[in-house]
């Protein structure tokens, strides 16, 4: 489609206005010793009497003032013009960061020249309401009437979108002396004001089981591949937010933002900073939707809020002004991201406003702050009225037009099942095209951009249609928006995560940002937009297309990729390895000129590096790759670093992980999707929504039948019996075996006497049964739910999950109240941790700490409890004292992702129990788990060994029953598990009706080695192995069994010439076997040297002296 030239728009609009690098020549006004200032404000027609008006345009309602209109008082600025503004725009392009002592030498406003504008206003009766430490403008106030006196201003009643307003409708004056040091006089017309480019949806929240729209912000940073970058431990932390709009979102609605979706982040995160005195107006969506998904997309990083009470031009250049202060006062914030969502059509915008903008930008880009803002949502043709106005002339909309200025573009998004990008086009709102006010930098030149010189708008893009549209949290209910609006701080967050990832490897923050992902486009970097248009005029617009284009941009991001190519130095990502002996390498690669390498080393659980010297495991240690041979299984978890050029560069640390063996799964029993309450051996059995597991000291496995209402035992050969409760009958009957009934009872849990413990979560209570069969009522009263502590008189609600330590003590996932409760052995019941009633995330001690449905919880030999934190994606521990922290996955961040602690991500962490080594087995099921969900979630075997290391030990990630090994497996809706002290490890899964069991296939940890030895001489040949239940040996010479070797060591007590060969060595434990390497005994012949003196072994090492012999000494006595 046509693009205008910049010279028809400006004649268009009554404009005569230079591309911006020169501020507008003032032109002589009749009286001596004033100049007019042509370029402060714009024509507003006065309509033929009788004649209709486009309500979105502004227009002359009256033009004769009333007396109290013309006492009125308003605010206006005066903006002078920077020194050496062409130098700093080129210093800043270069990447360049200008102290404010510099700043002030060589580019600010003089201090004398700043005085004499703020002496000339007092002496006219202006009121200074705000000075400008950068010297870039003064805010002053004064009634219409003295405006008009003094700066022989004509005001109107100007109408603009059905509001009127007291408006200038021609150029203000200032004294000649002064107008070679100002930009221009701004605020004038205060129906010039930015509109927000937020689009309500026409569509209703909808489930968020799926990945249908509308989006989460999880979803959001997978489909732009942020996720590797929080697998990493990269999401912003360090770093802050600048949001400027004209009020504060509600605090509730962040909380319930971020508590209904999943993020780990605080209010004490968010700072709120009021700029400009009076009464803020309510929250309309633009400010919630803003901090909403800043704070989500970069979960670690603060949001300071400035709000404005309105969008008028001087108001938000005081917004600017106060950022800058703050980054640069405040180092200590990290202030290096600015999202503004709104803006005004260039042909609407005063030259001297825009000019005065573009200054306050380049100062906050030379502080190292990039500034983000929407580029529009009235497509190529902005008008002036509310967001989706497309009635006006072809232009772009400023700030986003401005080159210190990122703007921010707009796609439509669809993902496919798996969450990843399925289609994406340009959003045909979205705004784009050239300005005319900017020539075009000049890294926006070159291969891959079009030709012309005037900047091109917009520079990147992400999702913003409101067709699919963004969850925000408004007034307490949960809607949908869309727009540029949503796209500018998703990039803020963004950028968040790209300046911590700098940060770690100490490099300094982006600043301006353009010079830096030009030259990554038509890479991997950023997915090409090429289809869709922002036209909704005929004849004018912009089609997408290979390339950059004025719709989308360069394109939407790959985060983790950009993150990559700015940072500029990348270590190899973690070494995953599925047993202790491979090799690992790691390896760096960067722009700068390396003079010197040095790879370090922090062991696991410690804080400290150390540099490594060349030796076995470790070489490469002084060059950009370094390799580890044999790695052991101490090793993982282990972090590696290089350090270049003496300390100047240091690289990301990385991992060695040594990932734990694969279960080998069958089904124990119970009939595969078949409901029922059947007793019998195996697949004779049925369950009804098996949904607890234990194991007790004699093999027996014991079920709590949640549908029911029964607690069921399995042999260890896989006989299924009813003990306790009576099928199908609810209640709370103590008594003896099947004469005591329950109520949907959940967890299970069994103490080194046998006794076991029961989660009856139907009647709120905890039941016992003691090794004689005796089922009584331990804490709660059934019946009745509660929060209370004490003894006799304690309650719970809904408690889904129990463990019991060594000593005696009872553990409880009191679910509903979303705490952990303690039960002594004398019946105490105390809040362990948490509080009843608040969901959320949080770590802390005590009631300090938040869940979101505690599930499950297990304790280890030490007295950690682990609890199975379901809505929030982690697995959390309390230590002995009560502090609560979250080692395992990612608060707010469902996944599937192996790794060491918080790297690792788990979907619906339900189940997690704890075998005899304080490794962990966490069953991760699938949100919501019910038999209507049409989410197959993980539905994964989870174990966290002592490295921390979470590996995935079975299930293949989709809804199944088969059995097999490792990812071959299938489950559907696993709830729970259970440890034997052999290492075998029970499984409820519980809408496939079956208990499931699993075990390692066994393991060689000590491989054979190769040996020589002499005829007659003895050999041992051992290994260590690991493995599920009792393991057992066979030895082998080449293919044939030894008779009677069957231990794990094989001696050869006098060696043969005959038993020369290639030995192994098979190890087999119930879940299947495994054969080591092979190894060669070498059998040496012994070999005479000389008659009489014995033999001397082929390859031995044979040391001879040599002595002095004195004359006459006998030859007997020589040696020979």
């Amino acid at each position: 489609m046509r693009s205008p030239c910049p010279l028809e728009i400006f004649r268009r609009v009554g404009l005569s206005v230079l591309l911006f690098g020169a501020v507008l020549t003032p032109s002589r006004a009749a009286t001596t010793g004033t100049v007019v200032l042509n370029n402060s404000v714009a024509k507003v027609p006065t309509p033929a009497p009788g004649g209709r008006q486009n309500p979105h345009r502004p227009f002359v309602a009256r033009a004769a003032l009333q007396q109290a209109e013309v006492a009125a008082e308003l605010e206006f600025e005066v903006a002078l013009k920077m020194r050496n503004f062409a130098d700093l725009q080129s210093q800043v392009a270069a990447g360049e960061r200008i102290a404010p002592a510099e700043m002030a030498a060589k580019y600010f406003p003089l201090a004398a020249d700043y005085q004499a504008v703020v002496d000339w206003l007092t002496s006219q009766g202006f009121k200074i309401t705000r000075k400008d430490d950068t010297h870039l403008a003064v805010f002053a106030r004064a009634s219409v009437a003295k405006i008009q006196q003094v700066m022989k201003v004509n005001f109107a009643k100007v109408s603009m979108e059905g509001v009127e307003y007291t408006s200038a409708i021609s150029a203000p004056s200032v004294p000649a002396s002064l107008s070679p040091l100002l930009v221009g006089v701004n605020g004038l017309q205060p129906h010039l004001r930015a509109r927000k480019h937020l689009v309500p949806a026409a569509m209703k929240p909808n489930s968020l089981t799926n990945t249908n729209p509308p989006y989460l912000p999880s979803q959001v940073a997978q489909a732009y591949q942020a996720n590797g970058l929080y697998t990493a431990g990269i999401n912003g932390t360090g770093q802050t937010v600048a949001i400027v709009i004209d009020t504060f979102p509600a605090t509730a609605d962040l909380q319930q933002f971020w508590t209904t979706y999943h993020v780990n982040q605080s209010i004490n995160n968010v700072q709120f900073i009021q700029v400009i005195a009076g009464t803020l107006p309510a929250p309309s969506g633009e400010e919630s939707l803003d901090v909403e998904w800043s704070s989500s997309i970069a979960p670690g990083a603060k949001v300071r809020v400035y709000a404005t009470t309105d969008l008028s031009n001087s108001n938000l250049d005081q917004a600017y002004a106060q950022v800058y202060n703050d980054a640069v006062t405040h180092p200590e914030y990290g202030l290096h991201q600015v999202s503004l969502s709104f803006g005004l059509g260039e042909t609407y915008s005063t030259a001297s406003q825009v000019s005065t903008d573009s200054q306050y930008f380049a100062n906050l880009v030379s502080a190292g702050v990039t500034v983000f803002a929407s580029s529009g949502d009235g497509g190529s043709t902005p008008g002036q009225g509310a967001a989706g106005d497309t009635s006006g002339p072809v232009q772009v909309e400023t700030p986003a037009s401005d080159p210190n200025v990122i703007g921010v573009g707009g796609t439509s998004l669809t993902l496919n099942t798996s969450g990843n990008e399925s289609s994406e086009s340009a959003w045909n709102l979205g705004g784009g095209g050239t300005s005319i006010y900017f020539a075009r930098p000049t890294w926006q030149t070159g291969t891959g951009l079009p030709a012309g010189n005037t900047r091109a708008v917009p520079d990147v893009s992400s999702v913003a249609d409101p067709d699919t549209g963004a969850y925000v949290t408004l007034n307490g209910s949960q809607v949908v928006f869309g727009g540029t609006s949503w796209s500018s701080p998703t990039w803020a967050g963004f950028c968040a995560l790209l300046n911590q990832s700098r940060a770690n490897v100490h490099l300094p923050a982006l600043g301006l940002l353009g010079p830096k992902l030009y030259p990554l486009l038509g890479t991997s970097n950023f997915r090409d937009i090429t289809t869709g248009s922002n036209s909704n005029q005929p004849g004018v617009g912009y089609n997408a297309g290979v390339g950059f284009d004025l719709t989308t941009g360069i394109g939407v991001p790959n985060v983790q990729g950009i993150a990559q190519a700015l940072v500029g130095v990348q270590t190899a990502p973690p070494a995953l390895t599925t047993a202790p002996a491979p090799n690992a390498t790691f390896s760096v690669a960067t722009n700068a000129t390396i003079t010197s390498y040095q790879w370090q080393r922090m062991p696991i659980g410690t804080t400290t590096w150390s540099n490594l010297s060349n030796g076995n495991p470790y070489s490469g240690v002084t060059t950009a790759t370094l390799t580890i041979t044999n790695v052991t299984m101490a090793m993982s978890g282990d972090q590696f670093r290089c350090v270049m050029n003496a300390g100047a560069l240091t690289s990301a640390p990385s991992s060695v992980l040594i990932v734990d063996s694969p279960l080998v799964i069958s089904t124990l029993a119970g009939q595969v999707l078949t409901q029922g309450t059947a007793d019998g051996t195996g697949t004779a059995a049925q369950f009804g929504y098996p949904s607890g597991v234990a194991v007790d000291s004699s093999g027996n496995i014991y079920v709590a039948d949640f549908n029911n209402d029964t607690i069921r035992k399995i042999t260890p050969g896989g006989t299924v019996t009813t003990p306790y409760g009576q099928p199908g009958v609810i209640g709370a009957t103590n008594g003896t075996g099947t004469n005591a009934t329950f109520n949907t009872p959940n967890g299970v849990a069994i103490d080194s006497a046998n006794n076991i413990y029961v989660a009856d979560s139907g009647n709120s209570a905890i039941r016992k049964i003691t090794p004689g069969r005796v089922v009584s009522t331990l804490a709660g009263q059934p019946g009745l739910s509660g929060s209370a502590d004490g003894t006799t008189k304690a309650l719970f609600n809904n408690p889904q999950g129990v463990a019991v330590d060594s000593a005696g003590n009872v553990y409880v996932a009191d679910t509903t109240n979303e705490t952990i409760r303690k039960i002594t052995p004398a019946g105490v019941v105390s809040t362990l941790a948490g509080t009843a009633g608040t969901v959320g995330y949080a770590d802390g001690a005590g009631a300090a700490a938040i869940f979101n449905g505690p599930s499950s919880v297990a304790v280890d030999s030490a007295g950690n409890v682990y609890v199975a934190d379901l809505y929030n994606f982690v697995v959390r521990k309390i230590t002995p004292g009560g502090v609560v922290t979250t080692p395992y996955g990612q608060a707010g961040m469902p996944g599937r992702l192996d790794g060491i602690g918080t790297a690792a991500l788990f979907n619906a962490p339900i189940g997690v129990a704890v075998d005899a080594n304080n490794n962990l087995y966490i069953t991760d099921s699938q949100i919501p788990p019910d038999l209507t969900s049409t989410s197959t979630g993980n539905n994964l075997v989870r174990r966290v060994n002592a490295a921390g290391v979470v590996s995935t030990i079975a299930g293949a990630g989709s809804t199944g029953s088969a059995d097999g090994t490792g990812n071959v497996a299938q489950f559907y809706s696993l709830q729970a598990a259970a440890i034997n002290s052999a290492k075998v490890v029970y499984l409820a899964d519980t809408f496939n009706q079956t208990i499931r069991v699993g075990g390692i296939m066994p393991v060689v940890t000590t491989q054979l080695g190769s040996q020589t030895v002499a005829v007659g001489q003895p050999v041992t040949f051992s290994v260590n192995a690991t493995g599920s239940g009792a393991l057992t040996y066979r030895w082998f010479k080449g293919s044939n069994p030894i008779s009677n070797a069957t231990s794990a060591s094989y001696t050869i007590p006098a060696t043969a010439s005959t038993d020369a060969g290639v030995y192994s060595v098979t190890v087999t434990d119930p879940f299947g076997s495994t054969t080591s390497s092979q190894i060669t005994l070498t059998i040496s012949q012994a070999v005479p040297v000389m008659p009489g003196w014995g033999f001397i072994v082929l390859g031995a090492l044979l040391v001879m002296t040599a002595a002095k012999f004195l004359p006459g000494t006998s030859s007997t006595s020589r040696p020979r």
